[in-house]
């Protein structure tokens, strides 16, 4: 997830000053996201998960998958680029994101760890902007061992009134995956005013 300035494209949520402010590796509830200046973006209003979501990796790219034979694969940084020139968004560089539900901890002998979601189908994590944003959103992409057991799933974005967004794991039950799969694509730019008064409902799938 990146979530960037709708009137200042220059200014875009930091994960990295985002530690440096809530000294934390992932902020906890009713924290908050800050841009490159400190300013706060976005706040955590609500994780129904068991809160484990990660700030440390970049976005998957197609070296990364042409690095293990999969040439051609579906990667998030080529969908985060789909997705903000759809929103006429043009960054110089690709920011890291905020990684939801990824479970890619530091081992207390300093490696990283990348294992499978502790988040459940149904999960929920909330959150309330604090400025006009366009949030960008990709579904991993990710489908070898142990990152998401081999089979990336759905998220969707349900967005409420005020300013207020929810995005769920994945869909409640194989019925549902398969309807949201006929709607969903790989990424998604959903533009939200500060005074955004909802619904909208985006289905992503990994393409």
């Amino acid at each position: 997830m990146w979530a960037v300035d709708a009137a200042d494209h220059s200014r875009r949520l930091s994960v990295s000053h985002t530690r440096d402010r809530c000294e934390r590796l992932f902020p906890a509830v009713g924290g908050q996201f800050r841009d490159q200046r400190g300013t706060p973006v976005l706040e955590l209003a609500d994780d129904t998960s068991p809160g484990v979501h990660d700030m440390l990796f970049p976005p998957c790219d197609r070296w990364l998958y042409e690095s293990r034979g999969l040439a051609g694969h579906p990667n998030c940084q080529d969908n985060f680029l789909a997705a903000a020139a759809s929103a006429g968004i043009v960054l110089p560089v690709v920011p890291d994101p905020v990684n939801l539900f990824q479970d890619s901890g530091p081992r207390p002998d300093g490696t990283l760890a990348v294992g499978v979601a502790a988040s459940s189908p149904g999960d929920t994590i909330a959150f309330i902007t604090r400025r006009d944003v366009v949030v960008i959103l990709t579904a991993c992409s990710v489908d070898h061992p142990p990152l998401n057991q081999g089979h990336c799933s759905l998220l969707r974005i349900e967005i409420g009134s005020g300013p207020y967004f929810v995005m769920i794991t994945d869909p409640l039950s194989v019925d549902e995956e398969h309807a949201l799969a006929e709607q969903g694509e790989g990424c998604a730019a959903v533009h939200l005013p500060f005074d955004h008064l909802g619904p909208v409902d985006v289905a992503l799938d990994d393409a």
